[in-house]
């Protein structure tokens, strides 16, 4: 889950076999647990509860594919920093099970080029202040989830421009 403060994005993961995912994306009524997760440490325990309220609160369901490659760069020893290109990104209608072997027949999300992170945890190494100076590197947003429903749902963005 990402959820987004000011300039800062915050992300919080939890890791449920393919087979509950699938149960709960199409059941509401399903439950998941801590028992369903894959590592039942502290930040997976949260990032599972995180979602939960999240998703329940404003009763969402799965609507969306969004699949892309990606190109990343992080040291050996920590990932306090890392870089990465994201390409050839597509979405897709949610058809009830978590296959992306179509990808390729999915409409591809214009971005007008290669999507780059530079991801860090407190502060930027002064190499990236440099790299972003040095090529003129303007800060953006390039919603990838975002990006996927325009490229799919023409019904719906017809709506809202005729609601606007």
């Amino acid at each position: 889950m990402k959820e987004r403060r000011n300039q800062i994005i915050l992300k919080s993961r939890a890791f449920v076999p393919k087979k509950i995912a699938e149960a709960y994306l199409n059941d509401p009524t399903f439950k998941v647990s801590d028992s369903h997760l894959v590592s039942n440490c502290y930040k997976e325990r949260e990032g599972l509860a995180n979602f939960l309220h999240y998703s329940e609160s404003v009763g969402a369901r799965p609507s969306r594919y969004t699949s892309y490659y990606r190109e990343g760069y992080e040291k050996l020893d920590n990932n306090e920093v890392r870089v990465t290109f994201d390409r050839d990104v597509r979405g897709a209608k949610y058809t009830g099970r978590l296959d992306a072997t179509q990808r390729r027949s999915w409409p591809l999300v214009e971005f007008g080029g290669t999507v780059l992170e530079l991801k860090f945890c407190e502060s930027p190494p002064w190499w990236m202040a440099e790299l972003c100076q040095h090529f003129d590197l303007q800060r953006g947003s390039a919603a990838k989830y975002v990006g996927s429903v325009i490229a799919t749902d023409h019904d719906l963005l017809l709506k809202q421009s005729l609601q606007d």
